[in-house]
This record gives structure tokens, C-alpha cells and sequence, in this order.
């Protein structure tokens, strides 16, 4: 298997669930925040490194894949702002050039990782064939790449799509910048939580753990069960309003 940004916060737990499970696992990743979170599978049995970027990386290296997890992209509103174009090249064109390439090399499944974001702020429950309502250069890049990506599903390259949550939890590549591992870090740091504007605006959140075993669980079922297909990864018991995390939180620490 293949994961592009297998060195990142999602992707290094990722890497490290297929290798328990016996997957070789080819590790595809730029390494702007460094080898640490992956340095400990180096040399091991199963695990190979390749420090490049998707959208020149050479594609050679899916000659030998049977699935590829695309991960990498710029991964927040904040960061994809900066600079919208750099976001668009990476997130939405490199991220279609994987999967084409997928497809070209014979690689037999794809599972595209997109996000909670491209519906925007919406009420109710939402499933997977509600209306998207993109805000960000991070969440349209996101539809952008889902459109071109899914058609390319065929009986013979299987392409699923999951939009997760946001994600929470411990990582080898920590990230601070998630609601609840922001909100643990600052009542660490300062002994309180802010919580912005009112406090009442909603979020889902999903622990990145699962979020690992959502992908191995799509990469591991019959094709036709998958194909083609977008599943929300989250659940409805973990839609808080922001007050509502910050209590938890606050309570448990």
C-alpha cells in the first residue's frame, strides 16, 4: 500500500495500523515537519520512505501498489488561505494526479481522504448526499478533487471517498491547531480554555484512530461495497457545540 503524507498526523498512525496488519506500506511524504514521527519504522520490515511531493513525484513507484491512501494536502482553513493557488496545485490538482496515475499503473483501489468542510455551515444532520456548501480554499479544493476523482472509478480501479470529521486524539506528527487537541494544550498551558465568539457553533469530531480503521475497513471490504461510493467518517455522538467541548475537556483534565 501507498499513503501520501504518511509522515503527517493522520498518515503516521495510518502507516503503523496497515503494518500491523501485516500490509507493506510505501510511505510518500514531503517531510516538512521532519522524519521523527516516522524514523522509528525505518529500517523495519514491510516499510519503505520516499520523501517527495504528489504533484512530481515518479510514478513508478505504484508499479508495485495494490492501493494507494491519498492524504496529503494543506491540511486547514488558515494554512490553504495563505497562499490559494499553492492550496489549489497541491489539495485539488496534485491530489487528482495521484489518482490518475493510480489508475494508469494498475493499482486496484483508491481511497481519497476529504473532509467535513465542503459542507459548510449547514443545519440538521447532514449525510453524504446533502448539498455542499464549501467556505474555504481548503474545503472547495476538496469538491473540486472529489469530481474529478470519483468518475474515475471502473470495475477494475475501486474509489471511495471519505469526508472526516475533524480529526482528534494522539499522534506521532502532533497537531495543535484541532479544536480538541487545541483546547487540551491551552488548559495545559494557561489553566483555561477560550472559547470563541458565543460558543454554540457546532463541530464533528472523530478520533484519529478510527479514522484509521475507517480506511482499512474500506480498503479491506468487497469492491462493489465501496466503489463509487462517499462515506462521512464521524458519528452523530460526536457532534458537540464548541461550550460543550470545552466543559468536557475542562472536566476530564
Amino acid at each position: 500500500m501507498l499513503v501520501t503524507g504518511g509522515a503527517g498526523y493522520i498518515g503516521s498512525v495510518m502507516v503503523r495500523e496497515m503494518l500491523a496488519k501485516g500490509y507493506e506500506v510505501v510511505c510518500l511524504d514531503r517531510l516538512f515537519f521532519g522524519v521523527d514521527s516516522v524514523k522509528d519504522l525505518l529500517g523495519e520490515p514491510g516499510f519503505k520512505l520516499v520523501k517527495d511531493d504528489i504533484r512530481w513525484f515518479d510514478p513508478k513507484i505504484l508499479s508495485e501498489v495494490d492501493a494507494v491512501v491519498d492524504l496529503a494536502a494543506l491540511s486547514n482553513d488558515p494554512s490553504g488561505e495563505l497562499n490559494p493557488a499553492k492550496t489549489y496545485d497541491i489539495n485539488y490538482l496534485g491530489r487528482v494526479r495521484v489518482a490518475r496515475l493510480s489508475r494508469e499503473y494498475g493499482v486496484e483501489r483508491y481511497v481519497f481522504a476529504s473532509t467535513c468542510s465542503v459542507y459548510g455551515f449547514q443545519p440538521g444532520i447532514l449525510r453524504e448526499d446533502s448539498p455542499l456548501n464549501p467556505l474555504t480554499t481548503y474545503a472547495k479544493s476538496a469538491v473540486l478533487a472529489e469530481k474529478d476523482i470519483l468518475p474515475m472509478a471502473s470495475k477494475d480501479f475501486t474509489v471511495t471517498v471519505l469526508r472526516f470529521a475533524t480529526a482528534y486524539g494522539l499522534s506521532y506528527r502532533m497537531r495543535f491547531d484541532l479544536v480538541v487537541n487545541g483546547m487540551t494544550l491551552a488548559l495545559y498551558k494557561y489553566g483555561k480554555i477560550r472559547v470563541m465568539r458565543d460558543g454554540t457553533q457546532w463541530r464533528p469530531v472523530v478520533h484519529v484512530r478510527d479514522i484509521a480503521r475507517a480506511v482499512m475497513m474500506v480498503l479491506e471490504a468487497e469492491p462493489e461495497k465501496v466503489n463509487g461510493q462517499v462515506f462521512n467518517v464521524g458519528s452523530n455522538e460526536q457532534n458537540y457545540q464548541i461550550y460543550q467541548l470545552a466543559r468536557l475537556i475542562g472536566d476530564a483534565i
